[in-house]
């Protein structure tokens, strides 16, 4: 083989390993970003949820110190968050289902 055309193909060798292991480096950092990501929402959920329940109980412990008499103002603080928590763990226990759809002849 002549010198002159080794060296092309020895560049489109190198070209092409630094393209593949490019890639291969990038699905690899992809995937472990795709499996932390879980824990990730997980522990954001969870900050958000507390943060939540903190600042309901605080209204609702201001409202009870300030005016334990009014009976709508409690009926209004208490009774409205817990038809919110009435609904969100509805929603989370109720099971749908989906049927498949029939095709010709009634066969599945």
């Amino acid at each position: 083989m002549n010198a002159s055309l080794v060296q092309p193909l020895v560049a489109i060798g190198a070209v092409l390993s630094v393209v593949v292991l490019w890639k291969l480096a990038t699905m690899k950092r992809r995937k472990r970003r795709e499996s932390e990501r879980p824990s990730a929402r997980l522990l954001s959920l969870f900050g958000r949820v507390a943060v939540t329940a903190l600042l309901i109980v605080g209204v609702q412990w201001a409202v009870l110190v300030a005016a334990p008499d009014n009976q709508g103002l409690l009926l209004g603080v208490l009774g409205v968050p817990a038809l919110f928590a009435a609904h969100a763990i509805t929603k989370a226990v109720t099971v749908t289902t989906s049927e498949a759809p029939r095709t010709r002849g009634g066969r599945r």
